[in-house]
């Protein structure tokens, strides 16, 4: 029987352009995963002036079930317009994160929370499938694992930062710094997707 060896990191040279398009993409899904359990149940409490757990509790929950009910209706989307989709739902789900922070309204919350689950479906499936789709079979895996490396690197220190800027100066401050570092992110992804259209045609 064969023997099996762990493999190194690898980012095969012709798919460079391609694996920044997946690993921002699953990047975006993970950090919005990130602020929405780390600082979502402290946003409802202090902008919505509300202790109510149950409330609370619902308002998250609405992202989990976002994030099931829109993955079972992935499997035969194109990869591309499920990259596409992910990253401008994720430009709406930041816009509704500071306005539901500076209104207070829990339906804006909620609203945040179920764009927010779609928009991690769209932008993890999507990513997922685009560098399956073009990494060489020998070295899919590895290209899998970098992926995934740079991933949560990314969702740590989005956790992490967005947490020392709302110890250090406010809440409000967090959120808008992590909006507008996500949202350049999804440009860089929405502008990478313009370049690499072609090379990505099934």
């Amino acid at each position: 029987a064969p023997q099996w060896r762990p493999q190194a990191l690898r980012l095969p040279s012709g798919v460079r352009l391609i694996f920044a398009i997946a690993a921002i993409s699953v990047s975006l899904a993970y950090c919005v995963g990130a602020i929405m359990l780390s600082l979502g149940a402290h946003m409802i409490s202090q902008f919505t002036q509300t202790d109510d757990a149950l409330v609370t509790g619902l308002l998250l929950g609405g992202s989990s079930a976002a994030i099931g009910m829109t993955a079972l209706l992935l499997s035969r989307l194109d990869v591309r317009v499920a990259v596409i989709t992910g990253a401008l739902l994720t430009v709406v789900s930041l816009l509704l994160m500071l306005l539901a922070s500076a209104s207070g309204s829990t339906g804006v919350f909620l609203a945040w929370s179920l764009v927010g689950g779609m928009a991690y479906s769209f932008a993890f499936s999507g990513g997922l499938g685009v560098i399956n789709r073009a990494a060489p079979e020998e070295h899919r895996g590895a290209t899998l694992s970098l992926l995934y490396l740079v991933a949560y690197f990314l969702q740590g220190a989005v956790a992490i930062g967005v947490g020392v800027l709302a110890t250090g100066t406010s809440l409000s401050t967090a959120v808008t710094a992590a909006s507008l570092f996500l949202g350049g992110l999804c440009a860089v992804v929405l502008v990478l997707m313009a370049i690499t259209r072609r090379s990505l045609r099934p």
